[in-house]
């Protein structure tokens, strides 16, 4: 595995950020990136922030991962993403 051919992190976070804001929920963000590799598989994991207007970042609800090699972001179960959902809306009313 060349280390070369994967995408940035900081492209990674981008592509995290569109799948969180159109699947997830709009104030939902990634996180600072870790390449995780795993045998042949190679990631960009984040963690999924909830950030709040006058608060800024708020909570971690979960995570979410992007292939290193192809940028794509790797779907959530629609399980995974309603739990994040009734954790950022749980917090978001205290």
């Amino acid at each position: 595995m060349n280390l070369q051919t994967f995408v940035s992190g900081t492209v990674a976070r981008r592509r995290a950020n569109g799948y969180l804001g159109m699947n997830v929920a709009m104030s939902i963000l990634a996180g600072e990136p870790c390449l995780v590799i795993e045998g042949e598989r190679a990631v960009w994991r984040f963690t999924a922030n909830l950030h709040l207007p006058n608060s800024g970042f708020v909570a971690t609800v979960g995570t979410v991962e992007v292939d290193a090699l192809t940028g794509k972001p790797l779907l959530l179960s629609p399980e995974k993403i309603k739990i994040m959902q009734e954790r950022a809306d749980a917090i978001a009313m205290r």
